[in-house]
């Protein structure tokens, strides 16, 4: 009776890998790239070497031996990878490290909902979840710029004033705006914001439209004393969706 082979598999020890990558690949990501900060260890967590699950230098261009075709209900690399098609490590760990540990990181293992992190899963696993034109690119960077030039001149201008500036979260004005207007596309057109006070004035000025002329004379009437705080309404109309927008907030004593 001839002697079973044993078929070395590649499945469990490439599975763990990916799921590293999944739950802590953000703490690699560069997200300091002038080196001012010391906020974590310059060191990356050891599983996201695949020495530490049972790799080593001879496997990086060897075609993985992947066997099974189940994904256990998860989306976007275990569920390609499912599908048997040949693929060495040195291109799984390029594809990982060029998705969790960029300029971006993105940290959503820690949710209870198999659902949610299939929808996060499925866009963030793919080549092409942040490739976008030249020109939204730079409408991007607009936005951006429009928020940063806001706080700035809000700094300059009031410098000794009562503010809640959203310095060093300026990102959240195009993400604001993005959602606005993918929303809106969808047929969306109500929008309630429950608003902190830090980044409410950014929020007025570049999200809803509020005139800066309103603004900046609220503001100097409210550093003169002629207002001790009380209930605002903004109704703004978005000239390119056609909807309003309500946003009520309180406005706080300056």
């Amino acid at each position: 009776m001839a002697p079973r082979v044993v078929q070395h598999s590649d499945s469990l020890g490439l599975s763990y890998l990916i799921r590293a990558y999944q739950v802590r690949g953000h703490e690699a990501a560069n997200l300091d790239p002038l080196g001012l900060h010391s906020f974590r260890s310059a060191t990356p967590p050891p599983e996201l070497d695949y020495k530490y699950h049972g790799f080593n230098d001879d496997d990086l261009d060897r075609v993985l031996n992947l066997q099974g075709t189940h994904k256990g209900g998860h989306k976007g690399f275990l569920s390609d990878l499912a599908h048997g098609r040949p693929v060495t490590l040195r291109k799984v760990v390029e594809t990982l490290r060029q998705t969790y540990c960029q300029t971006m990181g993105v940290e959503y293992m820690h949710m209870s909902s198999r659902d949610k992190c299939n929808w996060i899963r499925a866009r963030v696993e793919t080549p092409l979840w942040l490739s976008y034109s030249k020109e939204k690119k730079l409408h991007i960077f607009e936005r951006l710029a429009y928020a940063d030039h806001f706080e700035r001149f809000l700094g300059n201008k009031y410098n000794t004033a009562k503010r809640f500036g959203l310095d060093g979260g300026e990102s959240v004005i195009p993400g604001l705006k993005m959602m606005i207007d993918r929303a809106s596309e969808l047929g969306v057109t109500d929008f309630v914001f429950g608003m902190p006070h830090r980044g409410r004035l950014n929020v007025l000025v570049n999200v809803l439209r509020k005139p800066m002329q309103l603004m900046f004379q609220e503001f100097q009437v409210g550093r003169e004393g002629g207002r001790e705080g009380g209930r605002v309404v903004c109704e703004c109309l978005n000239d390119s969706t056609s909807f309003f927008l309500y946003f009520y907030f309180c406005l706080f004593k300056l």
